[in-house]
């Protein structure tokens, strides 16, 4: 699920309605737009893999909450990624 591309869609103006068509180009996956949760899932076993992604889609869930914290990042450390022990 976080690895999937779809087609980028492009909209047309008609007359009166929209018009919506996909394009040749793939748009970017979870895992291209977040580098650093692409690091920590792949550096992670698959239980804590698992958990990272639990947490991430949670995350994009309630992401318009203002404390909102991202889950595999600690602000204490300056952005850093949390290391996980399997």
């Amino acid at each position: 699920m976080v690895t999937i591309r779809t087609p980028l869609m492009k909209l047309r103006q008609v007359r009166n309605e929209t018009k919506f068509y996909p394009t040749e180009e793939m748009g970017s996956s979870y895992l291209d737009h977040y580098p650093d949760l692409a690091e920590q899932v792949m550096n992670t076993g698959s239980r804590h893999g698992l958990a990272l992604m639990r947490g991430f889609f949670f995350w994009l869930q309630n992401n318009a909450h203002e404390d909102q914290f991202k889950p595999w990042v600690d602000d204490s450390k300056d952005h850093e990624v949390i290391p996980l022990a399997d």
